[in-house]
């Protein structure tokens, strides 16, 4: 492979496809006299003069193989180009708790990356049924196996991994409370004229007194139908007869129930079971929306007196969502929210802007909601995704979707078919072990440790001219874009929540960043910033931590790569490698006895063998 040019972090590279495998998102170190770069693919392309390849320069390495961010320098057009094995990358990412994604594509190198991306509003694009089923079952799966607790609301009848599983209408309807009343008021009856609307209202306001003086705060819904009818023969207005109507079509589909067991059996189904389907496919999608605002009031009751966070998935669309719904998933407390939707969403801007991590398949038709994206999307192969966000320092990875093997339960052995989740069962306790080591920092710390790695990855996208570059060598194809249009980050700028105070929404300064891969750039719409509350804004380290008792700093030797240690616990190591990030510098050990262990030379006491 040769350099043929290079122009602010782009470096474009000829190679042999015969002798040099090159990837779409893979990468590859590029050495010179001086300094050394970690550069991602980000585009391929075969032409009459021959083959070639854009990379993105991502970190400098040093003769020692101390990993840092990029300097911002640009490597000799006579440097050496060589194909870096993906798993040297993803040792920069820690993992605390190992969540599997799959294979990167075309590379048979498994990426686990940390749980923690289920608790930071990850958003799912996915307009193809196969692969959204296929996806949530993964993530389930895990999530259960870890025994955590996990609703999955499914709204059009997929999921049956799960024998905790409520039926809307059967096993599972609405109580009649204030609440469900003021939603048959505003959303039941907006065919309904202004003068039939306010003479109803004074029924309703009446049924609302009578509930508040309920100790059970809600009324058989009988009780309710009957009522209007009461009313109606009452008084002979022809307008109750529109909503004595609109009551017996709720009445005869089971929405809201009669008795007390039938809308307390998801809040005993939520407490009993760490794994629960709610299944609202027989349900009008308007009543899919209360059923999830329910569902969400429930899982704060249930997470308060179980002291357990619940992590929930489902679909949401434009009927079965709004903003006040949005509102209350991300303001809910221990709820953490997965939400999946198609490229048309009509909030997709906003979810995108909330979230910290994406999952994107390939969209039906070319995007400009997620514009910079459209190079590594329009190659996609089927059952394939790009993972990007927090979780993977910012880096744009594609993984192929295949199912993951639920590993056998503690109390039964595996059989010959079963597979665990990696083939090296996730290395569960060696990766406890590790961070036990690494990543315990004082609870006073926590808020301190602002995420410096995180942040300068974070902050250098493709500007215009790097995309002008690309265009030069006719590798892009061509999209209409606004000259004025913003360029949106991905970590929204987040209030404290003030009760009764309307938050919006915040834009950051359109800086440009590599947030949106390829720089995205997007059109803007017209209509208003939508206010959903974003969650408590805290700074949140992608370093997993643990909290703990302050610990005396460890008098360690200073080592460089290749050093013969000695350590109290593994034993006797070769330092394999140095890894930086921040002010922090991590060491690569393979010990003699325990294999290779990812150790804080401030935290865990390293002396070279004598």
């Amino acid at each position: 492979m040769q350099i043929v040019e290079v122009k602010n972090n782009l470096v474009r590279i000829s190679y042999d496809t015969l002798a040099e495998k090159l990837i779409l998102s893979g990468f590859v170190v590029i050495k010179d006299s001086s300094q050394s770069f970690i550069a991602q693919i980000v585009h391929l392309e075969a032409e009459s003069q021959g083959n070639f390849a854009i990379a993105k320069l991502l970190f400098n390495f040093d003769e020692n193989g101390v990993v840092s961010n990029y300097n911002g320098s640009v490597p000799d057009v006579k440097s050496i180009v060589d194909v870096v094995h993906p798993q040297e990358i993803l040792e920069l990412l820690p993992v605390q708790n190992p969540l599997v994604m799959g294979d990167l594509a075309q590379q048979e190198t498994l990426l686990t990356l940390d749980r923690s991306m289920l608790e930071e509003k990850l958003l799912v694009c996915s307009e193809k049924e196969e692969d959204t089923k296929l996806l949530v079952k993964n993530l389930a799966s895990q999530l259960d196996y870890s025994g955590k607790k996990l609703l999955v609301i499914d709204i059009n009848g997929d999921f049956d991994f799960s024998q905790n599983k409520i039926v809307a209408g059967k096993d599972f309807k609405l109580p009649l409370n204030y609440d469900t009343i003021n939603f048959i008021y505003e959303k039941g009856l907006d065919d309904a004229k202004a003068e039939t609307r306010a003479l109803i209202q004074d029924v309703f306001l009446e049924v609302q007194k009578y509930v508040k003086t309920l100790s059970e705060k809600f009324i058989p819904f009988e009780t309710f139908k009957d009522t209007v009818a009461r009313q109606y023969e009452e008084t002979g207005f022809v307008e109750l007869v529109l909503l004595k109507n609109k009551l017996l079509k709720y009445y005869e589909a089971g929405i809201f129930a009669q008795e007390k067991s039938e809308f307390n059996s998801l809040k005993i189904a939520l407490k009993r079971s760490n794994a629960t389907i709610l299944d609202l496919s027989g349900v009008d999608e308007k009543i899919q929306r209360e059923m999830i605002s329910y569902a969400y009031s429930l899982i704060k009751e249930v997470s308060e007196q179980t002291k357990r966070e619940t992590y929930v998935i489902f679909n949401v669309n434009n009927s079965n969502s709004d903003k006040k719904l949005l509102k209350q998933i991300f303001t809910t407390e221990m709820a953490y929210s997965t939400l999946i939707c198609s490229y048309s969403y009509k909030y997709l801007k906003e979810l995108k802007q909330l979230s910290k991590n994406l999952i994107l398949f390939a969209p039906i038709q070319q995007q400009n909601d997620f514009a910079g994206y459209n190079t590594f999307l329009a190659k996609l192969n089927p059952h394939e995704f790009i993972v990007y966000g927090q979780a993977t320092h910012h880096l744009p990875l594609i993984v192929k979707l295949d199912e993951i093997i639920r590993p056998a339960s503690e109390n039964s052995a595996p059989t010959s078919e079963e597979v665990p989740f990696s083939q090296e069962s996730l290395l569960d306790e060696e990766i406890k072990r590790d961070v036990d080591e690494i990543y315990t920092v004082p609870k006073s710390e926590e808020t301190e440790k602002e995420t410096v790695f995180e942040q300068e990855i974070a902050n250098d996208g493709l500007t215009e001219e790097d995309l002008d570059f690309i265009d030069d060598f006719n590798i892009v194809e061509k999209e209409v874009v606004d000259e004025n249009v913003a360029q949106m980050q991905p970590d929204l700028a987040e209030k404290e929540f003030e009760a009764g105070k309307n938050i919006e929404i915040f834009e950051k300064d359109q800086t440009g960043t590599f947030s949106e891969v390829l720089v995205e750039q997007e059109k803007e719409e017209q209509e208003p910033t939508m206010d959903i509350l974003p969650v408590r804004a805290a700074s949140t380290p992608i370093v997993p931590i643990y909290s703990a008792e302050v610990e005396p700093k460890a008098q360690s030797d200073e080592v460089v790569q290749g050093d013969i240690v000695m350590h109290p616990k593994y034993g006797r190591g070769t330092v394999e490698k140095l890894i930086s990030y921040g002010s922090k510098t991590l060491c690569s050990i393979n010990f003699d006895n325990v294999g290779r262990r990812l150790l804080d030379p401030t935290l865990a006491e390293i002396k070279k063998a004598s």
